[in-house]
């Protein structure tokens, strides 16, 4: 049985599309052409192509064609937000390595938003400030997100990694992140960015290239290449929001507590984010310590 020994959790729109593709490009690295088999959070729903894979065998089949790499994995960022979802990777691939990406907590809530309000049209009519009030979605928290990963996971299989960081210093931090696979951490992938926000120039382009059962025929059965262009050009359709130093405020309040959660469970200074809520790095710090065979 071929399963994965390392999972991309999430966070969503933190990076992991990007990420996702920079590891597929790595010779020593396995992942299915399908990001995100949402296998974990399937909890007996009909839609085949939101659920590529519904059972173990399915799962399985995914990694099928793996042939002798040293790292297999898959990469699903609604993990991170779904509670029971460690619980079950950790019945299934107890052992696998798990990689979270955060993103700056404000931008984020800002790139949900407009995501939101782009793909689905949810909260038209809102600006983010009233958005924010009415709608959980947008203020999910990173606190929430990892406290199952560390309850259940020892720490050295936990890999936390900040967008700011693959932003600033891809090379390095790729580098990092492939030595915590046990690949070759000189390996330098194409590092063109992947899913980036914004809003749409043409709304129907939009809607077609982001079509769910077509994304997912694509990945099965065309050309990298081909998928790859289609990629390039809905990002060439969308222009970037700037959020107003009013809606950065505002939105500050929401995640104070939060920050300073996660501080507290990763070891990672977060200060950063408390003092500027921008797109400004946290710098590592040791992780507290735990007793050998100890779990967080």
């Amino acid at each position: 049985m071929t399963l994965p020994n390392f999972i991309v959790v999430g966070a969503p729109k933190a990076g992991t599309t990007s990420l996702y593709d920079y590891l597929r490009k790595h010779p020593e690295i396995f992942m299915p052409k399908i990001k995100a088999p949402r296998f974990f959070i399937y909890n007996g729903q009909t839609n085949s192509y939101y659920y590529p894979a519904t059972t173990l065998e399915e799962y399985e089949a995914l990694f099928a064609d793996a042939a002798g790499e040293k790292a297999i994995g898959e990469a699903t960022a609604l993990y991170f937000e779904h509670p029971d979802t460690a619980r079950r990777i950790h019945e299934v691939v107890p052992r696998t390595r798990i990689i979270a990406i955060l993103r700056e907590p404000v931008q984020r809530a800002f790139s949900i938003y407009h995501m939101n309000l782009r793909d689905s049209g949810h909260n038209k009519g809102l600006s983010f400030i009233e958005a924010l009030k009415v709608d959980d979605s947008i203020k999910k928290m990173y606190y929430d997100g990892l406290k199952p990963y560390y309850d259940l996971f020892d720490r050295d299989q936990i890999k936390i990694l900040f967008l700011e960081d693959l932003e600033r210093d891809p090379k390095g931090t790729l580098a990092d992140l492939f030595t915590f696979l046990g690949v070759d951490p000189g390996f330098v992938p194409d590092l063109k960015v992947s899913n980036p926000g914004g809003v749409p120039k043409v709304r129907l382009l939009h809607d077609l290239l982001i079509n769910r059962r077509i994304r997912l025929f694509s990945r099965r059965y065309l050309p990298e290449s081909l998928v790859s262009f289609a990629k390039d050009f809905r990002s060439k359709n969308l222009k970037k929001h700037v959020m107003t130093e009013e809606e950065r405020r505002v939105a500050y309040g929401y995640f104070e507590k939060d920050i300073l959660a996660t501080q507290e469970l990763t070891g990672f200074d977060l200060s950063r984010w408390l003092q500027e809520p921008r797109e400004t790095a946290p710098v590592a710090a040791p992780a507290p310590k735990v007793a050998a065979g100890a779990k967080a």
